[in-house]
């Protein structure tokens, strides 16, 4: 073992590693989560999702603005009509927690 592990008792070396794991366990979590609501808009809306990912918070109609209430991805389309778009989708509202708005910023 690494000399500086040895000041630490096997608890704590527990402790940090049940810490980090639940670290991931919540990152794997929330992309799995956040993958189905943009998978289940897009079929509402009749598209084929081709791709996703979380937007920055310095990207979209509310960059530097969004707050925790809301969720902003960077997503791209096929319409019915066999076009590709791209665009922002933020779901939630500033101000409130439970909010179901959905709004989305084409390019």
């Amino acid at each position: 073992m690494h000399p500086s592990l040895m000041a630490y008792s096997p608890t704590q070396l527990l402790l940090v590693g049940v810490a980090f794991g639940a670290f991931v366990l919540a990152v794997i979590t929330g992309r799995i989560w956040s993958g189905r609501q943009v998978r289940r808009w897009c079929k509402d809306q009749g598209y084929e999702l081709l791709e996703w990912r979380g937007a920055k918070f310095y990207e979209g109609p509310s960059a530097w603005v969004t707050s925790e209430n809301q969720n902003a991805y960077r997503i791209r389309v096929l319409d019915r009509n066999g076009l590709k778009r791209s665009g922002y989708l933020v779901m939630g509202s500033y101000w409130v927690p439970w909010s179901s708005e959905i709004r989305v910023k084409w390019d």
